[in-house]
């Protein structure tokens, strides 16, 4: 857990984990991937998105 989930109902985290389609919760190396890809040369056309991550 995170600073942010661990406060939560277990409950709550498995609904969350039933409706995400990976089946799990992100984690913070999930964010930083995306953060990274979105601050690289790769990602020079990407524009005006909603990332959900």
């Amino acid at each position: 857990p995170t600073d942010l989930t661990a406060d939560l109902p277990q409950h709550l985290i498995e609904l969350a984990i039933e409706r995400t389609p990976l089946g799990r919760m992100g984690s913070p190396e999930d964010m930083a991937a995306a953060v990274a890809y979105l601050a690289s040369d790769e990602a020079g056309f990407v524009t005006g998105q909603v990332l959900a991550v």
